[in-house]
């Protein structure tokens, strides 16, 4: 089911992508054969089929991410510093309402793993965090609030490593991101790793979380949510 799931959405950006592209070339190769175009109006259309043919080049990416064949590069990682990079990309990049800190960050959290994979991950939990605070809001809402990222340990699982790819007799590293946005209920939860699944009515791919799960999963790691 989600592999159907995952096929139909791949199929439906990808469509809107190349509708995009072949839609602009058309009307630039008439425009071209009738004379009635400018060097300006070329450069405008070339310009947006670079940025149409650049979202694809996102999803491709995105879905290449989802593959365990991937090939990873395993070296030691600091989880602080991965962390102090996510913080100040979220202090460039989200919404000026947001307070983002950063919380009891250990100076030698080794671990052993792809740093830009995990990098991606923490981001999309952190850039979803700051919509549930933002366009995820009405707009008689209060915009923003606090996005708190903390990292502890070594902790050891206490969960059953049955449900996931792991030892919980083995310590780990706990990375912990919180916000005070409109949450999920009980049901939206069960779906939350489902490709393309998304809470954000239409605004999101839905595939941020299913990258956080395989790339979380594949590092032998896993992730829990609370939310209401």
């Amino acid at each position: 089911d989600a592999i159907g799931r995952l096929a139909g959405g791949i199929a439906h950006d990808f469509n809107n992508i190349l509708g995009g592209i072949v839609g602009n070339i058309s009307l630039l190769r008439y425009k071209i054969r009738s004379g009635s175009i400018g060097d300006d109006e070329i450069e405008g259309h070339l310009h947006t089929v670079e940025m149409i043919s650049q979202k694809a080049v996102s999803l491709s990416k995105q879905l290449l991410s989802l593959s365990k064949s991937r090939e990873s590069a395993t070296n030691p990682v600091n989880l602080g510093d991965i962390i102090g990079n996510v913080v100040r990309i979220c202090r460039k990049t989200l919404d000026s309402s947001i307070e983002i800190t950063a919380r009891s960050l250990p100076e030698n959290a080794i671990t052993t793993g792809d740093p830009g994979q995990i990098e991606q991950a923490i981001l999309n939990v952190c850039i979803n965090a700051a919509h549930s605070m933002t366009i995820m809001r009405s707009e008689s809402e209060p915009q923003g609030g606090k996005l708190i990222l903390g990292l502890y340990g070594p902790v050891f699982s206490e969960h059953d490593s049955s449900q996931f790819s792991c030892s919980s007799e083995k310590p780990y590293w706990a990375v912990t991101v919180t916000d005070e946005g409109v949450g999920m209920d009980a049901a939206e939860i069960t779906r939350i790793y489902d490709p393309f699944f998304t809470t954000k009515e239409g605004q999101g791919t839905g595939l941020g979380m299913t990258m956080v799960y395989s790339i979380i999963n594949r590092h032998a790691g896993f992730v829990l949510i609370d939310s209401e």
